[in-house]
């Protein structure tokens, strides 16, 4: 959960203080200010400190049923969520939630709210079945109160995609992924940086599915809005150039993959040194590019410059290496050159160097 919906969700949450008459409403009134403060500053602990405080005079002040005690109970789930503290959260929630339905009814917004932020806590903890239950639930009765542009709504939509994501249930997966990217398109534009993770998120199913063309259509534009935000500085950028190459290649699109793979070397080598490691998959790359566009004799190239690098950092099972020795002896035979081929091939299979049987 974001900063910015736990700032609306407080918000929302302290819409009932408003109410305050008495002196103990008015005390419960500035602890719960004193929480929001804290949790604007960053003091977690602090906060957390005060927001027990808040709950211990609501249960005494107003009964251990009051919708005040779910909000302080819901200020201490979130709080609990920031410090990883998610068993504690669930606890708690689940006794906000049981307030919820009791004195708002199992359809109000605010209890599906409250499903909402359970599902989550159990797909942080990789709970996915209940997370999907919980899930579903919740977006259900969203559904029925609120705008798809509404952020608790893409929230939902959102947290339901992401645990199918992890089920494998693409299909229903990729429908909630391009929702939420719809909805994130009307709030902000078509060419604001933030779509950058739901272009993402969608692409990667479409990868999953063999979709290539229409991955590429967002992994392209996913590319050009990191570019805009932050260029070659952003620390995943490169990846995405790799990204946009492999599918390039997938698609047969070989021209385009090539200018894409020498951008990633040419950046990774500025940010990692010509001998780190990772090098090596930069120049698997371009060899099995140009492999593919008949390029024999320049892929060699690569794959010797690659081999040769991890032979002095990598161990000879590792999956990298084998990766780049398996491609190089598969070039070797299209070379005519099947004793080379045969040698490097005894390598993978031998990796530490014993004689076969």
């Amino acid at each position: 959960m974001t900063k910015r919906n736990l700032t609306i969700l407080f918000v929302l949450l302290g819409g009932l203080v408003l109410a305050a008459g008495c002196s103990q409403m008015s005390h419960w009134s500035k602890l719960n200010r004193k929480v929001t403060r804290h949790f604007h500053d960053g003091k977690y602990l602090q906060a957390t400190e005060v927001a027990h405080q808040s709950l211990e005079l609501a249960e005494r002040a107003f009964g251990a049923n009051h919708l005040h005690v779910a909000t302080s109970l819901g200020n201490l789930v979130f709080l609990y969520n920031l410090q990883g503290e998610y068993k504690k959260a669930r606890t708690l929630l689940y006794r906000a939630l049981s307030i919820k339905e009791l004195e708002l009814g199992p359809e109000h917004v605010e209890t599906g709210m409250l499903l909402l932020y359970l599902s989550e806590n159990y797909r942080f903890a990789g709970n996915y079945a209940k997370a999907e239950s919980f899930g579903q639930r919740a977006l259900k009765i969203l559904t029925k109160h609120l705008d798809e542009a509404d952020l608790l709504m893409t929230e939902g939509m959102n947290n339901l995609a992401f645990i199918y994501d992890a089920l494998n249930k693409n299909k229903k997966a990729e429908k909630l992924y391009s929702q939420v990217l719809a909805a994130r398109e009307k709030q902000l534009g078509n060419d604001h940086p933030a779509l950058q993770p739901y272009l993402s998120n969608l692409e990667n199913i479409y990868r999953r599915q063999g979709k290539v063309q229409e991955a590429i259509e967002l992994s392209v534009r996913s590319l050009i809005l990191e570019n805009q935000e932050a260029g070659p500085a952003r620390h995943d950028y490169v990846q995405s150039v790799v990204n946009l190459a492999t599918l390039y290649i997938r698609a047969g699109r070989y021209l385009e993959a090539e200018p894409m793979a020498r951008q990633a070397l040419d950046l990774h080598q500025k940010k990692l040194g010509k001998l780190h490691p990772r090098i090596a998959l930069d120049l698997d790359l371009l060899g099995q590019i140009l492999v593919h566009q008949g390029r024999l004799d320049e892929a060699e190239t690569y794959f010797r410059r690659a081999l040769s690098l991890q032979k002095n950092v990598i161990d000879s099972g590792h999956p990298h290496r084998i990766q780049v020795t398996q491609h190089y002896a598969d070039l070797l035979k299209q070379l005519k050159r099947p004793a080379e081929a045969r040698k490097l091939e005894q390598e993978i299979a031998n990796p530490n160097g014993t004689a076969p049987k």
